[in-house]
């Protein structure tokens, strides 16, 4: 009874403070009530600081009945909130001594809102005029850090969880990498960061995943996803490392993807012959990979796709367009073919590094192949629609690349700021008839 009329309370206390904000007629209003919304997740801490927001939009709205502009009263609420759920993040949560990167990330998030809202203050003596502004600003600046606190409890969530595993293998004296579940769990939270643009979290649990001694052929196979990750970021040195990792694995699956890998990163750093060289390696690994396997043994179905996409990409950058274009068609053809939900996310991502190639070598026909059988593949991928986005505005449809990088910025709501920047609004013209 007692948590039920805390919650009641704490309802209350939501609804005041978003029917305050809708009262005043606020078109900021919808960020001030994502981040009153996430805080009322945060149980008796989130009512106290719900508690504190209500009073502050009280003593605003009180003040339209002596003619008080009660905008400066909204600019202080947007301060206070924003301390608190600073403070909330620092201490309560303790999350910059639970994971360094999310920690250093809320440092940041919580240090531009505050001095965005510390110069907010500052300028709310201009006047009424610059009060309007002050606030919009304010209100933009709380809906991220809203943005962030919430990430922050989803990955405590997971943290916490990752500590009580790590502890029962410790007492147990237990490998981490003798548990099959635990290294393939650790790829599935990557792909999901992944999906969601929160490539810093990816690359972490992938870094993790790649750290541990590979105990099967498959889990070893699995390893490449490091190398493609890298890649898909445009860090081609960084990727050429992880691929060769791979490449000089014990499985013959293994050095095969790695190879292929190691041939994309030479191609990105314009080294095409070493390219062509990783190509005749990757292939005379290949030809030894089984055709067939029991159990979890990696076939030449799932490797073959990975060594043809770099033939495929060498064939577009030597000029053989048609080629090289009907391969990677075919390529895609057989990546979204293999069964599991574990291949279906790796053809997703696979498909967008094929479009990026075809963009980047100036094949917008397969560039917008590419991008609609990402679409089918999976129509809610923010990729998928940045893809699309290209293809248009490289066509001059200007308003319909707006449109698909509009879905892509809805999709990428909880990505990390730079992957949200590339989805930001364009301010160039199309670039109609030129290449990349």
């Amino acid at each position: 009874m007692v948590a039920q009329l805390g919650q009641l309370r704490l309802d209350a206390l939501l609804q005041l403070l978003l029917g305050g904000a809708e009262r005043l007629d606020l078109a900021g209003a919808g960020g001030l009530g994502r981040l009153a919304r996430g805080v009322a997740q945060l149980g008796d801490l989130g009512a106290q600081l719900l508690d504190l927001g209500a009073r502050a939009l009280l003593a605003a709205v009180g003040g339209l009945a002596q003619g008080v502009d009660p905008r400066a009263g909204l600019v202080r609420l947007a301060l206070e909130l924003g301390q608190a759920a600073a403070l909330l993040a620092r201490e309560t949560l303790g999350l910059v001594a639970l994971d360094g990167h999310l920690g250093q990330l809320l440092a940041q998030g919580v240090g531009l809102a505050l001095d965005e809202l510390d110069a907010l203050e500052c300028g709310a003596q201009l006047g009424a005029g610059g009060l309007g502004v002050a606030l919009a600003v304010a209100l933009d600046a709380l809906e991220r850090l809203g943005e962030l606190v919430a990430r922050g409890l989803d990955s405590l969530l997971v943290l916490r969880t990752d500590a009580l595993e790590k502890a029962y293998y410790a007492a147990e004296g237990i490998a981490p990498e003798m548990d099959w579940h635990h290294v393939h769990n650790l790829d599935l939270l990557a792909t999901a960061y992944q999906y969601k643009g929160q490539m810093r979290l990816a690359e972490e649990r992938l870094r993790e995943m790649a750290a541990l001694p590979p105990v099967t052929d498959y889990l070893e196979f699995n390893q490449k996803t490091l190398a493609s990750f890298l890649l898909d970021r445009g860090r081609a040195e960084d990727g050429l490392a992880a691929a060769r990792a791979i490449a000089s694995g014990r499985s013959a699956a293994a050095r095969a993807a790695g190879r292929a890998l190691e041939g994309h990163a030479l191609l990105a750093l314009g080294r095409r012959d070493a390219a062509r060289a990783a190509l005749t390696q990757a292939q005379r690994e290949l030809d030894t990979v089984p055709t067939l396997a029991a159990g979890l043994t990696v076939t030449r179905r799932a490797v073959e796709p990975w060594v043809d996409t770099l033939r495929g990409e060498i064939l577009l950058r030597e000029g053989k367009v048609a080629e090289g274009r009907a391969l990677l068609k075919e390529v895609q053809t057989r990546l979204r073919a293999i069964p599991g939900p574990d291949a279906w996310i790796q053809a997703l991502f696979r498909l967008e590094g094929i479009a990026r190639v075809a963009r980047d070598a100036g094949d917008w026909e397969l560039a917008a192949y590419t991008a609609d059988q990402m679409i089918e593949h999976d129509p809610s991928y923010a990729g998928a629609h940045a893809a699309q986005a290209a293809v248009a505005r490289h066509a001059g449809d200007d308003a319909r690349a707006e449109r698909e990088m509009d879905a892509a910025r809805r999709a990428w709501a909880q990505a990390d700021p730079d992957v949200r920047a590339e989805a930001a609004p364009a301010a160039a013209p199309s670039t109609s008839g030129r290449n990349p």
